[in-house]
């Protein structure tokens, strides 16, 4: 086995994360919950932005990222109108 990267977990790992990535795009700027990889609850707040390296939430005025790779599910906030 060669040291480095194996190609075809980045490319397992690229197709989760553009999954996840078209799953948020329409949920931007609306209330959102997100479950996290070791997380026991879900992360809720406004979906400020989606970036290549995952999504960006906002609670309280307060912004923070979640990485493609610790998301497990992305749903409209059922809790909002």
């Amino acid at each position: 086995p060669a040291v480095g990267s194996i190609r075809e977990l980045r490319d397992a790992a690229d197709a989760v994360a553009r999954r996840w990535k078209r799953e948020a795009e329409p949920l931007v700027g609306h209330p959102v919950r997100v479950s996290v990889v070791h997380l026991e609850q879900p992360e809720v707040g406004t979906l400020a932005r989606v970036t290549a390296d995952g999504l960006v939430l906002e609670q309280d005025g307060q912004e923070f990222g979640v990485l493609w790779r610790l998301v497990s599910s992305i749903e409209a906030d059922p809790g909002e109108p």
